[in-house]
């Protein structure tokens, strides 16, 4: 009988989706020790469009296999989630498998973990020049992951690759901090809209503007 479900591979992205999570995650997923908790993604294997995301508290770890259990009680209540995931007394899982994890050395902001969009340019280039705020997407709660409303680019993206939906990635607010740490600041006020780099300072503002020549 066919498993009802199955952990997502995040080693099958994209080469570039695949060196965008590993420049972010990398450190952090080498030191995980028991008693840390994983973001992972499990899908339907009948339908492998319904997803979910949980989040696993390590209780071993060995030969770069980490078992451990489901440690979201709110949303393993919820009914709309599958019976099978009440029956998951442990769990199975590798760093491939990891999406994000809990960094527990500090307390995160409540945005962290939300995500945005970011140009495949700003990933290529290790930077971000310009970012703005947009009308955020509808909250998928299966998903757990509210959408911010930023997106970020590197600064010399066309009207052509503005155009091209394949040429924008889904990321956490918190990975970008690893292109620019001076993102933070920003990102904790509310009340920014837009932001553009000029040399190493970041001129921000709020309404509607684009790109400057």
């Amino acid at each position: 009988m066919q498993k009802e479900w199955q952990l997502n591979d995040f080693s099958k992205l994209t080469n570039r989706e695949r060196f965008f999570q590993q420049s972010c995650y990398n450190k952090e997923i080498q030191m995980l020790e028991k008693e840390d908790s994983c973001l992972v993604e499990i899908f339907n294997t009948s339908n492998p469009s319904k997803v979910w995301q949980v989040w696993a508290t390590i209780t071993s770890i060995s030969d770069n296999t980490y078992t451990g259990f489901l440690d979201d009680d709110e949303y393993l209540e919820s009914p709309l989630i599958p019976a099978f995931f009440k029956e998951l007394d442990a769990i199975e899982f590798t760093q491939n498998h990891i999406k994000c994890i809990i960094d527990k050395s500090a307390t995160k902001p409540k945005w962290f973990y939300k995500e945005c969009w970011v140009s495949s340019l700003a990933i290529d280039n290790w930077k971000i020049g310009y970012m703005k705020k947009y009308e955020p997407l509808k909250e998928n709660k299966l998903l757990r992951k509210s959408d911010s409303g930023w997106c970020f680019y590197e600064g010399s993206e066309d009207l052509d690759f503005l155009r091209n939906p394949r040429n924008f990635l889904r990321a956490e607010l918190g990975a970008l901090l690893k292109i620019d740490e001076g993102l933070e600041e920003i990102l904790n006020n509310p009340d920014y809209d837009y932001c553009q780099k000029h040399g190493i300072e970041w001129h921000v503002g709020s309404g509607n503007v684009g790109f400057e020549d």
